[in-house]
């Protein structure tokens, strides 16, 4: 418990009980941002809430005035802890770590520990229970300032005895009647914290429960998805909760050097594998590629996908499947993994060799000239480069090559990641197959492209023993021994598995409706798209702002005069087939019984702008010949092309029913006969 001779701050204001709270015992300023959750240092408070939540200044003042008057500063390195094994602080995060056995040491990072262990004890390839233990944890600072302590989430505080008044009477007066008193005070002695104390850890373990449901669902409430992928009895096996299982595929840490490295070496593997697809220019080579049959080429030649962020997401499935390999490879070949997956010793000695390349090509982190060398760094990962990516593109040949006609579907450690992936951790369930075949239609894009690098590369890995293009004696022969052996249905493969799940995801596709992105509220008044809300009240308003701005551009266009008025029942908008409509610059103003009511066009402008002087003055009169003041049309110009696009979207908006996207700014309109008559079609 902290010191309780500290000067006492003063209770937070009720117009700032929204962004931060007071923790009273250690006297500690809490920031209840979504994101944050952890204490604010009160020198640091005001940027933090301008820089991280951007608050408006009339609270930041008030904020400042609060501030002002705190009795006491801290930061990260001098702020109190609690004592471990006590109950968690309210509102701090607690997170899952590990806490060393022989020294005060904790942290979330397995690695971390495991270096620690090894630095400070000398102890390696040990077993994890035996240097550390799992703990559950917190920390008043995030941001590589954590100072941890360990909390017993079972721990409930002790209520402090409710003190009985004293109820002093004179004698000789008559007592208050007696069971009415005994009752009074009765209900003043009944304390509830324990019952709410046992509702709180009820509602803690809610999500717990659910995910101890969802891995060990009844049969029937499993859906034939489910059924058929049987995701929830491969991930049973892992040590944790679905959650937790699925973090080992995150992407790097912030504080996980050798993980960012090994990504930076998968990146230059990408690079390599899509320069020989950009090299691979025969299209009976790329078609055969394409084609998940063994005898038929496919007609749709394997290429680069259109869109270059698909490209981006492609290699971030890769990069995860990395980052998860990585993280739960055992020490020893004998140990179990965290998770459940399985790796063949030839996997497990390849992954060995990759940690102890990182091991002992990285600078030492506790380098105090480690910002400065930051370049040579760079220099020596790239003279270690050759030796690194090889291990690495090893390692991704093993996992595709991998013989799948002995072992289970799960027992490949490429469908053990694809298994995880199948957990989705906004909703906390499993996805379904809409949602999923996207990442098996990724990943059977990365082992194509990895398997194309191993078949015929641009450049030879001579550390792996392939030849280049170049030196291959027979390219069909090379591509059909690959293909055949590991990229076609029924291969006894990894890519033969993707395909099965692939094509089972298709058809449940196609038997259910699509879920929709788009849909109303009870009210009629508010229509969600992804997931966010709309209301159309805010649509209406946006219009006519968006209406009258449009009003003051074609002012200024007009030269600040107004235009002339005409009237539209008068107006001949003829549709009729002819072949000045086929034109494409036809107007209806072009019409010739139009002419003499509709006096408008550049003449028009042309007239007004003569007479325009000083601000505004697009002609220079100066000479006899006049000529355009070159910024002034510019300006105009430019100006006349945002009154275009502003007309388009304020078209789109209050026209009645949206076009649809390719229609916005091309609508074609022509006439068709039907019924006997002309009816416009757009």
């Amino acid at each position: 418990m902290a010191n309780q001779s500290r000067a006492q701050a003063q209770p937070i204001p009720q117009v700032l009980e929204h962004l931060i709270q007071l923790n009273v015992d250690f006297q500690v300023l809490v920031c209840l941002g979504e994101e944050c959750r952890c204490a604010v240092s009160p020198r640091a408070i005001m940027r933090h809430f301008n820089d991280q939540h951007q608050i408006p200044i009339e609270l930041r003042k008030q904020v400042e005035r609060y501030i002002q008057l705190f009795p006491s500063s801290y930061d990260h390195s001098t702020v109190p802890l609690p004592a471990n094994r006590s109950i968690p602080q309210p509102i701090i995060q607690v997170v899952n770590g590990f806490q060393c056995k022989g020294y005060p040491f904790m942290s979330q990072n397995r690695w971390v520990m495991r270096q620690h262990v090894n630095k400070e004890h000398g102890k390696r390839r040990v077993r994890d229970e035996e240097i550390f233990s799992i703990v559950r944890m917190q920390s008043w600072f995030k941001g590589k300032r954590e100072r941890y302590w360990v909390v017993d989430e079972e721990a409930r505080p002790i209520p402090a005895p409710a003190a009985r008044p004293n109820i002093v009477r004179d004698v000789g007066k008559e007592s208050p009647d007696s069971s009415d008193t005994i009752d009074d005070e009765a209900e003043e002695d009944v304390s509830y914290d324990r019952l709410e104390g046992e509702i709180q850890q009820w509602q803690d373990e809610k999500q717990e429960r659910r995910l101890t449901l969802l891995a060990r669902p009844a049969e029937v409430e499993v859906d034939p998805w489910l059924q058929y992928t049987k995701w929830y009895e491969v991930l049973n096996k892992s040590k944790y909760d679905l959650v937790r299982t699925y973090a080992f595929l995150r992407e790097p840490d912030h504080d996980e050097i050798k993980l960012h490295r090994l990504i930076r070496a998968w990146k230059r593997i990408f690079e390599r594998c899509l320069d020989t697809l950009e090299a691979t220019d025969h299209k009976d080579v790329v078609k055969w590629w394409g084609s998940p049959k063994n005898e038929v080429a496919s007609q749709r030649p394997f290429e680069l996908p259109q869109n270059s962020k698909t490209l981006d997401k492609y290699g971030q499935i890769w990069e995860q499947f990395i980052c998860y390999v990585i993280r739960t490879t055992p020490e020893e070949f004998d140990e179990e993994t965290e998770t459940g997956v399985q790796y063949t010793r030839e996997q497990w000695e390849c992954v060995q060799r990759i940690q102890d390349h990182l091991a002992r090509d990285m600078p030492d982190d506790n380098d105090p000239d480690d910002e400065e060398s930051g370049q040579d760094e760079e220099s020596y990962e790239r003279a270690r480069d050759p030796e690194l990516t090889s291990e690495l593109m090893g390692l991704c040949r093993l996992v595709l090559v991998h013989d799948t006609s002995r072992i289970s579907l799960y027992d490949s450690p490429l469908m053990h990641y694809l298994a995880v992936r199948g957990f989705d951790t906004e909703s906390k369930s499993f996805r379904s197959s809409f949602f999923y075949t996207p990442i098996l239609a990724g990943t059977l894009w990365i082992a194509r492209l990895i398997l194309l690098e191993i078949a015929v590369p641009s450049t030879s890995w001579p550390r792996l023993g392939l030849q280049s293009k170049a030196e291959i004696h027979s390219i069909p022969v090379r591509i059909h021994k690959i293909r055949t052996e590991h990229l076609c249905e029924g291969s006894f493969s990894p890519v033969s598995s993707i395909l099965t799940q692939l094509a089972m995801g298709k058809k449940n596709n196609s038997t259910h409706e699509t879920p929709s992105n788009i849909h109303w509220a009870e009210d009629s008044q508010t229509i969600f798209f992804g997931g966010m809300p709309v209301q159309l009240a805010k649509i209406r308003t946006m219009g006519l702002a968006m209406i009258e701005e449009g009003y003051d551009i074609i002012r200024e266009l007009a030269f600040g005069k107004e235009l002339p008025a005409f009237d539209l029942s008068e107006i001949i908008d003829s549709m009729a087939w002819s072949s000045e409509f086929r034109r494409s610059d036809y107007s209806f103003i072009n019409h010739t019984k139009n002419h003499e009511r509709i006096r408008v066009g550049h003449s028009f402008l042309l007239e007004r702008a003569k007479g325009i002087k000083g601000g505004g003055q697009i002609i220079d009169r100066s000479s006899h010949d006049a000529r355009w003041i070159e910024s002034a049309r510019t300006a105009y110009l430019t100006m006349e092309k945002r009154f275009l696009r502003k007309l388009m979207v304020i078209l789109h908006i209050t026209g009645g029913q949206p076009a649809r996207g390719p229609e916005l700014g091309s609508v074609k309109v022509s006439n068709c006969w039907r019924n006997g008559g002309s009816v416009n079609h757009s």
